[in-house]
């Protein structure tokens, strides 16, 4: 009965390898070298074998936040896929006449669009590289787990 168990989970580990997958990659994630693109900071949480993340990117230009949104599952060995998801949260301009507890900019609306597909590939638990489509250009950055609180 052991040489059967054994023989059917080698079997399964073959078949299945993205789901063997034992590593945790969840944490804050910071481009590198450090400080070559100030601000960007990519949060992975992971349960299973499926990693949630998001980042958010501001524009000052029309008072705006970009947050990225991606929910991915194993699709080999150490490579994670899945759909890309963009909020926009538009705000208006600042009011002078505020009440007590009111935000700065006024929230005008929140925009959601799918973009496309993101894919994370792990070099090991703390080097990666993410790659999306955003607007007709494929953009790929290479993250590395920050070791800070």
């Amino acid at each position: 009965m052991t040489r059967y168990a054994t023989c059917v989970c080698t079997l399964l580990l073959a078949v299945f390898p993205a789901f063997a997958q034992s590593v945790n990659y969840q944490g804050t994630w910071l481009m590198r070298p450090r400080g070559s693109e100030s601000g960007w900071r990519l949060d992975v949480t992971q349960r299973g074998d499926t990693i949630s993340a998001s980042w958010t990117i501001s524009s000052n230009a029309d008072h705006s936040w970009s947050t990225y949104s991606v929910r991915a599952s194993p699709t080999k060995l150490h490579t994670f896929s899945g759909p890309l998801y963009l909020e926009r949260e538009r705000t208006g301009e600042p009011s002078s006449a505020r009440t007590p507890n009111a935000p700065l900019y006024p929230v005008l609306r929140l925009e959601r669009e799918r973009l496309g597909t993101a894919t994370f590939v792990f070099a090991d638990e703390d080097h990666g590289n993410l790659t999306y489509q955003e607007t007709n250009y494929e953009i790929s950055r290479s993250p590395k787990r920050s070791t800070t609180p």
